[in-house]
């Protein structure tokens, strides 16, 4: 029998759509999708309105109302300083079928430099390709490669070069950031996340794209030093796209990872929480390399001094 999700929907302005999104992935764990709303007067060129429906999608399992109500009560908080509707989420239900569909109908092609960032089911053809395809299921993790933090992300993988390196991905999601370090020529990839159904995804993604041998994934959180093993096995590169909250607390445990000389990108960090991150590693043998702004998401890149 398939199993049903509970939608939750909220009608809002484009410029809201990424905060909203990132929020509602939290706790929306099987993915959230973005409809853009079209005006249907126009229906020989149809034009934006410049709002879009932002829906998230939950399992009916043991776990449903405890997810529920945090979802319900982060877009009510939200609410207080952005649009009225984010209050007054609409909720329905929908099968296992309907909700894997949906996911089809809001995701496409993505060209990130010379990254080419491919929904799996999609008809894609090579000659039309920048350089690198990464093809992508998103399964029932967060990670499409659509949001601007994962953008920021891969940017900041291109821009440091990640070649003949070995990088730690954490919060990996769909495996999306680790494939395409791997697909850059990285010497070697561990992908971590704490949710199995983000672990599931990205194995299968990692199989997909043909990265077997060069992408290992783990499931659990790196503070946790018996998973992962000592200080000792350390990365030139790590990034992670999470939020500046779980920045802030990881701070110590991101830094026993690093390599001397190595590079730290930390994405999916709201502007106004910035400063939080900063501070976390305020008095550290750190070089500040790189900043990155776009639609009120920050990415930020260290360079680990010495030791």
């Amino acid at each position: 029998m398939n199993q049903r999700w509970l939608e939750i929907s909220v009608t809002i302005g484009m410029d809201e759509a990424d905060e909203v999104s990132a929020l509602m992935s939290r706790w929306a764990v099987g993915g959230v999708a973005i409809q853009d709303l079209y005006d249907p007067e126009a229906l020989d060129d149809p034009q934006p309105t410049g709002h879009c429906v932002v829906s998230g999608y939950l399992p009916e399992d043991c776990n449903f109302e405890s997810y529920r109500d945090k979802l319900l009560n982060a877009l009510w908080m939200l609410g207080a300083t952005g649009s009225e509707e984010l209050r007054h989420p609409r909720e329905a239900w929908v099968d296992e079928s309907v909700w894997s569909e949906e996911w089809k109908k809001y995701y496409k092609k993505t060209s990130i430099g010379p990254i080419d960032i491919v929904p799996a089911w999609h008809e894609f053809n090579d000659s039309n390709t920048n350089g690198i395809k990464v093809l992508i299921d998103p399964g029932k993790a967060f990670g499409t490669g659509l949001h601007v933090s994962t953008r920021q992300a891969i940017h900041n993988l291109l821009e440091v070069g990640v070649k003949d390196c070995t990088v730690m991905d954490v919060g990996t999601g769909s495996g999306i950031l680790a494939i395409t370090a791997c697909k850059l020529g990285a010497q070697r990839v561990l992908a971590i996340d704490n949710d199995y159904l983000a672990v599931e995804a990205a194995l299968a993604n990692i199989l997909l794209n043909e990265c077997v041998n060069g992408v290992e994934v783990e499931c659990g959180a790196i503070d946790s030093e018996a998973r992962f093993g000592s200080t000792e096995k350390q990365y030139d590169v790590l990034v992670a796209n999470i939020v500046a909250s779980v920045h802030v607390e990881l701070a110590s445990s991101y830094l026993s990872y690093l390599a001397p000389s190595g590079v730290l990108i930390l994405g999916g960090i709201v502007d106004e929480r910035e400063k939080l991150v900063l501070d976390a590693f305020s008095g550290v043998s750190m070089d500040l390399i790189s900043r990155h702004e776009k639609d009120r998401w920050v990415s930020l890149m260290w360079r680990r001094i010495g030791r």
